[in-house]
C-alpha cells in the first residue's frame, strides 16, 4: 500500500480503504472459488446458452464438479466452467452449489421458459403467421428455449437446437410458463400493447374482410394469419363476427377462422 497516500488521506475515509483493500481480495478468491456438484441427474446436458433450444456441446456426469461463473435472470440455468476451459449452461435444480445460486452475477437476461413439441411435426418460420418463410423443422418432443411471444401471444419466438431462432405456433408447443408473462419480442401486425377488450386470431393463411356477415359481401381486405383484431359484435347465429383492425376499418369475417378470446356467443348481436 502507499503509506505517503494513505496519510494524506481523513482518519475515516484511511480506515475504510484500509478495509476495502483487505476485503477485495477475500471478495475476488470468493467469486473465483464458487463451485458446484452435479446432483439428482445421470448424465446432464451442457449447452451454449440457457434453454433447451441451444444446441449441446458435452455432457457431464453425476458427482461432476464444476465452477460456477454466473447464472440467468431468474437463476433457472447456470454458467458452469469444465476441465479443458469449456465454458457452458445447465439447469439449476442439478447443481448443488456451495454459495447460494441467487448470490452469482447475472451474465445474461433470459425467460428461463422451455417447452417441447407436441405434433408430429412443426414448422419454423421467421415471423409470426404462416405467410412467413420456413426456418426450419422440429418434431415431436423437441426441446425449445422460449424468447418471448406477438402481442396476444399465439406465437412465440424460440431458439431451436442449431442455435436458429424463429417462431412457432402457440398450439403446438407445451410450455411451462403462462405465456402471457413472457415479453412480447414482436408486436404483431398494426403494433400496440395487448388488447385489454375481446379480440380474435386470424387463424387461416388468408381472410376475407367483408361488408357483411355472408360470403356474396365484398371485401374490405384480406388479413393473415397471427393478425389481431377487436371483436365488435356478431350475427344472430354467430358464424360472423364484427371486427376492426389497428389500420381503423371495420367489416366482417367468418367465426370459424378466428381464435377468440372470449366465447363468440357473449358478443352483442350486431345488425
Amino acid at each position: 500500500m502507499n503509506t505517503r497516500l494513505f496519510r494524506r488521506l481523513p482518519r475515516r475515509a484511511a480506515l475504510l480503504f484500509a478495509l476495502l483493500m483487505l476485503v477485495m481480495p477475500m471478495m475476488i478468491a470468493a467469486a473465483q472459488s464458487a463451485t458446484g456438484l452435479i446432483t439428482n441427474v445421470g448424465r446432464l446436458n451442457v449447452r451454449q446458452g440457457p434453454g433447451v433450444g441451444f444446441p449441446v456441446i458435452t455432457r457431464i456426469d453425476a458427482g461432476a464438479n464444476v465452477g460456477l461463473n454466473g447464472r440467468n435472470a431468474d437463476t433457472s440455468w447456470v454458467q458452469i466452467s469444465l476441465p479443458g476451459g469449456i465454458i457452458g449452461w445447465v439447469r439449476s435444480t442439478y447443481v448443488s452449489s456451495s454459495v447460494a445460486l441467487t448470490s452469482l452475477p447475472v451474465v445474461v437476461q433470459g425467460t428461463g421458459a422451455s417447452g417441447s413439441v407436441h405434433a408430429f411435426f412443426l414448422n419454423v418460420r421467421s415471423g409470426p403467421g404462416v405467410g412467413f418463410p420456413e426456418v426450419g423443422v422440429l418434431g415431436r418432443d423437441d426441446g425449445v428455449s422460449i424468447l418471448g411471444r406477438n402481442f396476444d401471444g399465439s406465437w412465440l419466438n424460440v431458439a431451436i437446437p442449431g442455435g436458429v431462432t424463429g417462431w412457432v405456433n402457440r398450439g403446438f408447443i407445451v410450455t411451462n410458463v403462462d405465456v402471457m408473462t413472457l415479453p412480447v419480442t414482436d408486436p404483431g401486425q398494426g403494433g400496440g400493447p395487448t388488447p385489454t377488450g375481446p379480440y380474435g386470431t386470424v387463424t387461416a393463411g388468408f381472410l376475407n374482410m367483408r361488408y357483411g356477415p355472408g360470403a356474396t359481401f365484398g371485401i374490405i381486405t384480406r388479413l393473415t394469419a397471427g393478425q389481431v383484431v377487436n371483436l365488435g359484435g356478431r350475427n344472430a347465429s354467430g358464424q360472423w363476427v364484427y371486427i376492426s383492425i389497428p389500420a381503423g376499418a371495420s367489416g366482417w369475417v367468418n367465426a370459424l377462422y378466428l381464435r377468440p378470446s372470449v366465447p363468440i356467443n357473449s358478443l352483442p348481436v350486431t345488425g
